[in-house]
């Protein structure tokens, strides 16, 4: 959750720390589970690296 709040941004004074942003996973496990994984293709996109079939 920490690393996908500050990869999306929006900073919070008050706190001192980035927003945590919804992982719209429904608090399930295998959505959770696939939700994670969304939002780590994302950060890895935004940093011009994919993810490949049998790790990394």
């Amino acid at each position: 959750m920490e690393q996908y709040a500050a990869f999306f941004g929006g900073w919070h004074d008050y706190f001192g720390s980035y927003n945590w942003q919804k992982l719209g996973g429904g608090h399930r496990a295998l959505g959770d589970t696939e939700a994670v994984f969304r939002r780590l293709e994302e950060m890895a996109k935004g940093r011009e690296f994919e993810f490949s079939e049998g790790g990394l």
